[in-house]
């Protein structure tokens, strides 16, 4: 082998390494991306479950705190036959330590039957969000 064809056989070499050096960094760059995708596809998940838990924990206690409203009223009616209602402000402290809530309670006279209040709750939870959960109590309370 001459001087000449060691240095083509040198270069060819060389190239092959380049080419071999090439494809690796690009199968590399290829699960990168699909690894990165997968940890994505995996971290939406996550994230969306969480606003289904939470959301689900938010409906939960606004439901709670409905009912707490009418068992409120009912006893804020037997102290005192003229309470016709009130905003009813429920700090976080009281709840969960995470957020404070809001409960509506109306009383207002039945038409034609004097014995009878209607009672209308609304409570709303987180009541300093946007995103609240607000549910919604009705029912009449018989006064005799």
């Amino acid at each position: 082998m001459n001087k000449h064809e060691h240095h083509k056989s040198s270069r060819a070499f060389k190239s092959r390494g380049r080419h071999r050096r090439g494809a690796v960094l690009v199968a590399a760059l290829v699960e990168f991306i699909v690894a990165a995708a997968i940890l994505f596809a995996v971290l939406q998940a996550v994230v969306g479950h969480q606003r289904q838990l939470l959301a689900g924990r938010q409906q939960i206690q606004a439901q709670w705190l409905a009912q707490a409203g009418i068992d409120r009223a009912v006893a804020q009616l037997q102290k005192s036959p003229d309470y016709r209602g009130e905003t009813w402000r429920v700090s976080a402290d009281e709840l969960d330590g995470i957020a404070p809530a809001e409960v509506q309670i109306r009383l207002e006279t039945v038409p034609e039957r004097t014995d009878d209040l209607h009672l209308s709750v609304q409570a709303k939870y987180p009541a300093d969000s946007v995103h609240c959960v607000q549910q919604t109590r009705e029912t009449t309370i018989h006064l005799k």
